[in-house]
């Protein structure tokens, strides 16, 4: 009899300790209370990526980031989602034909500080890929928008109306989006650049990609920014 009321007691504990969490869970103050320490946790993690000498800081800072960002968007709002990438800091799952990992610095709050960035130009007329990765799924179907935060400089002498970037997006070998932007089209100062594309199969691994169409054509990765912007 003892160990069976135990047992009762424990299911009560248990049962109690879980709505306990659930009513916590249902508060807006506390939602909004966690949401603001996971996007501070981001923070000090991209600060943290940027000051650390060594690639392993950067690419376990840009995980915990990264992981924080999602856990803000998925945990109360579950329509949404949003990612953002840094390709020449994450693993091998990024990848590039013509470009190489370069250091740059960046100025912030008046000390300098330094970011890992890919950069390449384009050996022959073509698709050379700057890059393509990570072969990652997202956790839900839906529209999505994905915005590639880079710099651009074309060849000297090629018409204005040239293509000389294609941004796409890859999922299992099938086509999911794709965009030109042409000589007029790009900047030598960073912008983002955006492809938007519908996302059915939750299986499949997606690719997003930067590929220089023109011999002489340069640019540079800083970041992929991934967000669900409807079902």
């Amino acid at each position: 009899m003892d160990q069976l009321m135990n047992i009762i007691f424990g299911l009560v504990g248990v049962v109690g300790f879980g709505f306990a969490i659930w009513q916590w869970r249902q508060s807006e103050k506390v939602q909004d209370l966690f949401e603001r320490t996971l996007e501070a946790i981001a923070q000090n993690a991209g600060d943290f990526a940027q000051e650390t000498d060594t690639m392993e800081g950067r690419i376990f800072a840009r995980q915990v980031q990264r992981q924080c960002y999602a856990l803000v968007r998925m945990k109360s709002r579950m329509s949404r989602y949003f990612v953002r990438f840094y390709p020449a800091e994450e693993s091998s799952s990024w990848q590039t034909s013509v470009g190489e990992r370069k250091t740059q610095t960046v100025e912030k709050a008046g000390t300098s500080l330094y970011r890992l960035v890919l950069s390449g130009t384009a050996a022959s007329d073509g698709y050379d890929q700057l890059v393509y990765g990570p072969y990652e799924t997202l956790p839900m179907a839906g529209t999505y928008r994905v915005r590639f935060n880079l710099t651009a400089m074309p060849p000297e002498g090629v018409a204005e109306d040239i293509p000389i970037l294609r941004l796409d997006v890859n999922g299992s070998n099938q086509q999911l989006s794709e965009r030109f932007y042409s000589v007029k089209e790009v900047i030598d100062t960073a912008t983002s650049y955006e492809s938007v594309f519908r996302y059915k199969d939750t299986s499949e691994k997606l690719e997003y990609r930067v590929a220089l169409l023109k011999m002489g054509t340069s640019a540079t990765v800083y970041d992929v920014i991934v967000e669900r912007i409807g079902r």
